[in-house]
């Protein structure tokens, strides 16, 4: 499980999981991935990552999955 790789551009550091065939989720917080989601959601796909754009609160006002 991981939080904010792809705004803090440190996705690269789960290949090894990936690469092992692990399962990797992310979740993202940051504001603009929720109003466009398709960059993150191509980025996240293209490396094998699981990942969620939740609000910061995680009051589940919406949920915004890449799969």
């Amino acid at each position: 499980m991981n939080e904010q790789c792809h705004e803090f551009d440190e996705c690269e550091a789960l290949l090894p999981f990936i690469r092992a065939d692990k399962p990797v989720w992310n979740a993202e917080y940051k504001e603009s991935f929720v109003s466009d989601s398709s960059e993150i959601c191509t980025a996240a796909q293209t490396l094998g990552l699981r990942t969620l754009v939740l609000p910061l609160d995680l009051d589940d006002e919406f949920r915004i999955s890449c799969d």
